[in-house]
């Protein structure tokens, strides 16, 4: 399935979390998206692998995504690998995206910087023509970092404000994770007051940046090419 947008996390909720209103508001546009998980999220504290991979179709359904792929690598032991970064080229060689989404590459899990560095890599070996895997070549615009758990000062802030209560009904899909159930260990994701209500707060104060209700905030690397910038503004 080829799509505008690839977003890549290294955990079944990992992409809701960091984006999820950002995939929203451009779906709502036209532009098609998939999600890619590397792992199952199996090393969590609450919810098995087949629960989480139901979770994540749930929420790709309420997003609108038009594919979630998980190739299963191991949770808590992800690496960044030539065996791994080509499973992610493949990925990218035949969804053809022209925007790539990952983690920030600075973080506490290990498993979210071990996937920044991965689709770094991947994204820059899938346009390279020696490199081959069987499937054509396709080289993507940009490549965007997301947040789950760092708060850097984004290089740009995606206002998600008409699309923000998509984004928390599909993170709450994750129910394993953030809703306190009957036989559920308590965590700092579903406690009272917990991880739901914390990133709320957070995408309201990349919203008041931007003088908007809420906000998505994104770290790139390369220069972004502005070619007017009145019409960066809107401005006539």
């Amino acid at each position: 399935v080829q799509v505008d947008i690839l977003a890549i996390g290294a955990h079944p909720d990992d992409v809701e979390i960091g984006m999820g209103g950002t995939l929203a508001v451009h779906i709502a546009q036209g532009k098609k998206a998939g999600i890619l998980d590397l792992t199952k999220g199996e090393m969590g504290t609450n919810g098995t692998p087949e629960q989480r991979l139901r979770e994540g179709e749930k929420a790709k359904e309420i997003l609108g995504c038009s594919f979630r792929k998980n190739l299963g690598l191991p949770d808590g032991f992800l690496e960044h690998t030539k065996e791994n970064v080509a499973k992610v080229v493949e990925v990218i060689r035949t969804t053809q995206p022209s925007l790539v989404f990952a983690p920030f590459y600075q973080d506490k899990h290990p498993d979210h910087v071990a996937c920044g560095r991965i689709v770094e890599e991947a994204v820059f070996i899938s346009g390279l023509k020696k490199f081959s895997i069987h499937v054509k070549t396709h080289t993507p615009k940009q490549l965007f970092f997301f947040m789950v758990n760092p708060q850097v000062n984004p290089s740009i802030i995606v206002d998600v404000s008409n699309c923000y209560e998509i984004k928390k009904k599909a993170v709450l899909a994750h129910e394993s994770q953030f809703i306190l159930t009957e036989g559920s260990q308590i965590t700092e994701l579903n406690k009272e007051n917990g991880y739901p209500e914390r990133l709320e707060l957070r995408d309201k104060y990349f919203g008041v940046q931007i003088n908007a209700a809420y906000g998505e905030g994104f770290y790139i690397k390369q220069s972004v090419p502005i070619k007017n910038l009145f019409d960066m503004w809107s401005i006539k």
